[in-house]
């Protein structure tokens, strides 16, 4: 029985140290080289993107429009019309006339009820 015993305490003490050269040996390969020994195309690759695909449009003043392409993704520049898809209905409406300044249409009705007449004080 105290053989046994002692085979046994010595075969944890033998698996105790190979465990522990091992844990040295990855902690070692992982200071010399940087990674560690399974190198997978997970989170370590997020790193690895330094440039930008998008860039500000011209006209609609978004972080949207993609250089390789050289076109918007918000507004389709440099389409002539903006882009616009009728099933998105809110994204319609958030975009529409109205919903900026209107620098010249805002006039517009104030000069449609004076006959468009220019030059009269009235």
């Amino acid at each position: 029985m105290v053989i046994f015993y002692s085979i046994y305490l010595y075969y944890i003490l033998y698996v105790c140290i190979h465990a522990c050269v091992y844990k040295i040996c990855i902690g070692l390969h992982r200071y010399i080289f940087g990674f560690g020994l399974k190198q997978s195309k997970g989170t370590g690759s997020f790193g690895k993107r330094r440039n930008k695909t998008h860039t500000l449009c011209v006209r609609c003043g978004r972080r949207s429009f993609h250089l390789q392409k050289s076109r918007c993704a918000s507004c389709g520049f440099p389409s002539n019309r903006f882009r616009k898809y009728n099933w998105s209905v809110k994204a319609i409406r958030r975009k529409t006339t109205g919903t900026g300044r209107m620098r010249y249409l805002r006039h517009v009705s104030v000069r449609f009820k004076s006959n468009f007449r220019e030059g009269y004080s009235s």
